[in-house]
């Protein structure tokens, strides 16, 4: 196997305004038929190892039962049968569901928008317990955060200042336009005629006519934004939001604050008119008597949104306030103990650098010194003590025995028999190495830049050599000296011949995408490519994360701009270099996040069939680099590193710990 591993920067992370509205149309496209898929993600070629079930949070969940409920994340719906601890694919799509509901097993609507920014308004459904989903197409841009079904014909569902109304289970959706300072979050049918909405600022509206007039129910709290509501009777209600829980007992007349807290509310579930749970931020709260008292119970999970199945059963899930990890927490006993459906064999330290020297034997490193092995092909994981708790950037191991581990403050470790120990080896910099190489036991090469960032006056990269397995290393000379450049990948096609890839400031605030060569085992290094992209709308900043050697002539380089995916491709060596640019660099998510999408590993299986990861993205060609066809892989959490053992093999690591694996080359089997 021929590769490279890219250790590079976190990628930066915005909130995004959604737009708002929305339109009527009608039902089309059938997302997915038949039985259900095994757990999978993106196009049903990747899968979940680390952490189980998935990886990717769950942005909302409905339970029929204490055994079966659906889970929603991302664009893809999941059923479970046996309370979250397996789950099946009933639907995949490139859109961000945002809330999940049912009326009885068969009837369920799932809603949220588009995945990257503008685009419809998402409306699913099913009929058959989510055997197949249909779409509802919604010709107004927007996110729908909430819905609520009174019967399987009548439903309700909010999108920013709109209220959407069926009468036809979800076929066609009338819009009811409310005030414009108004923004709704929460939604609740009471009956066929009747509903509540809540949202922001202060804002609870009431009908008993079907919509076609709204009362307007003041709450006296002056809370900015009421996010839930639950009413367990015409007149027995709770709102939530902001940092109150707030109750009416006289259908809305007039309501009294329950709980005032210092987190910010998401959600509310009750199981009967006494009990009842609220999600915040970083805990949960519980009553057991119709809220006269909220508790916080002891160990109790954070999360974004929970379900009450009875008195004393709850199931709370992650969401956007979560660890990342897709953790659903369960609780059988009133919140006196939870459990946890997730599982981490690979620990949840971010992941930067992988490597598998067979298609049972692996390594992974990250954050913290973490690293890790896996001896039957990364199904269960064992940490190993790596002596460090630096900041693991890149792994190299030449066989099952001999390899090098390098980090932040200049840190190289090596082991001789398969990690069971880590020896720390001398480097002579306390610089941030990201990057290694060896070709054999003895002659290797490590890259990294100064401590300080590439926007600091005298920041230089950094260029290391070994010749006697790292007993010694010595610092290589390059055509840098006194620029401000990075070194963030190095990779050698035999001892003489060697590409390090990086980043170079022009001087004057622009950066460009470096390639450096040698010929001579790296007494010499030349310039290959400092590439610019172009120094308008905003593509002023070229970098490279990563590069594969396929051969002493052929070799392909991974990175970004500040408005694209940048591969470089060469077929002699380097003395031309090809640019293909990749598009769409920003994937947008939803609930605010969005991500540069920089491509952080390359790595070929042989001459033809090569990967390259990014967040969220898996890209794959089969003609050694000249196209490029995009594998989602169904999540926004980082993604750092590959590694193939074959053609059709392969495993893909990530941040929180995340680990996937194929065996169909990441195609569809």
């Amino acid at each position: 196997m021929v590769g490279a591993h890219q250790k590079g920067v976190l990628m930066k992370r915005a909130l995004l305004r959604f737009a708002v509205a929305l339109a009527t149309t009608c039902l089309a496209v059938l997302v997915l038929s038949g039985p259900a898929l095994a757990i999978s993600t993106g196009n049903g070629g990747w899968r979940w190892q680390s952490p189980l079930p998935q990886g990717e949070r769950y942005t909302g969940g409905y339970f029929t039962d204490a055994e079966h409920g659906w889970l929603i994340s991302g664009g893809d719906i999941f059923h479970t049968s046996n309370g979250g601890v397996t789950l099946t694919v009933q639907a995949r799509a490139s859109v961000a569901f945002a809330a999940i509901t049912f009326v009885g097993a068969r009837h369920g609507w799932a809603v949220g928008g588009p995945a990257h920014a503008g685009g419809p308004a998402i409306v699913y459904r099913t009929v058959n317990g989510g055997k197949s989903w249909g779409r509802v197409r919604i010709r107004r841009a927007g996110i729908i955060t909430a819905v609520s079904f009174a019967t399987t014909k009548v439903g309700w569902a909010v999108c920013g200042n709109a209220v959407l109304h069926t009468v036809d289970g979800g076929s066609h959706w009338a819009i009811l336009r409310m005030g414009k300072h108004d923004w709704f979050n929460g939604v609740q049918a009471l009956g066929p005629r009747e509903a509540w909405v809540s949202g922001n600022p202060d804002t609870l509206l009431h009908t008993i006519n079907g919509g076609a007039t709204w009362r307007r129910s003041h709450t006296g709290t002056h809370e900015d934004h009421l996010n839930a509501i639950r009413f367990t009777s015409r007149s027995n209600g709770w709102v939530a939001g902001g940092a109150d829980i707030i109750h009416t007992a006289d259908g809305g007349a007039h309501w009294t604050v329950q709980i005032a807290t210092v987190r910010t509310l998401t959600a509310l579930s009750f199981a009967d008119s006494h009990d009842g749970w609220a999600a915040s931020t970083d805990t949960i709260y519980h009553t057991t008597d119709g809220g006269a008292h909220w508790l916080r119970p002891a160990g109790a999970p954070s999360g974004s949104w929970v379900v009450a199945l009875t008195p004393a059963d709850a199931v709370v899930g992650d969401g956007i306030f979560g660890n990342g990890l897709g953790e659903l927490s369960r609780t059988f006993d009133g919140g006196a103990t939870w459990q946890s459906s997730t599982h981490a064999p690979a620990g949840t330290a971010n992941l930067a650098a992988l490597q598998f020297v067979a298609a049972t034997t692996g390594w992974a490193a990250g954050a913290g010194g973490e690293i890790v092995k896996t001896a039957d092909g990364g199904v269960s994981w064992s940490p190993q003590a790596s002596g460090t708790t630096q900041n693991l950037s890149a792994l190299k191991f030449i066989d099952a025995q001999h390899g090098w581990a390098v980090g932040d403050q200049g840190v190289i470790v090596h082991t001789t028999d398969g990690g069971a120990t880590w020896t720390a080896q001398t480097s002579g910099v306390v610089d941030n190495l990201s990057g290694v190489t060896f070709v054999d036991a003895q002659h290797g090469w490590a890259v990294g830049t100064s401590i300080y960032s590439i926007e600091i006056d005298g920041t230089n990269a950094v260029l290391l050599a070994t010749s006697d397995g790292g007993l010694h290393w010595t610092q290589q000379t390059t055509p840098l000296v006194g620029a401000k450049a990075a070194l963030n990948d190095v990779v050698f096609a035999d001892a003489l011949h060697g590409w390090a890839v990086g980043v170079l400031d022009d001087g004057g605030g622009y950066l460009g995408s470096l390639i450096l060569a040698t010929t001579n085992g790296g007494a010499t290094w030349v310039r290959q490519l400092a590439y610019y992209p172009p120094l308008t709308s905003n593509t002023g900043g070229g970098v490279l994360h990563a590069i594969a050697c396929i051969d002493a002539k052929h070799l392909v380089a991974v990175g970004s701009d500040d408005n694209a995916c940048e591969i470089f491709r060469t077929a002699n060596g380097g003395k031309t270099w090809t640019r293909f640019v990749q598009p769409a660099a920003w994937q947008v998510y939803p609930f605010g996040m969005d991500y540069r999408l920089d491509l952080r590993d390359v790595v070929f299986a042989d001459a033809l069939h090569g990967w390259a990861v990014g967040d969220g993205t898996v890209l794959r060609t089969t003609n050694g680099g000249v196209t490029w066809a995009e594998q989602p892989v169904g999540t926004d959490v980082g993604l750092n590193a590959l590694s193939f053992v074959s053609p059709t093999h392969g495993w893909v690591a990530g941040d929180n710990g995340n680990v996937l694996t194929t065996t169909t080359a990441g195609a569809t089997p």
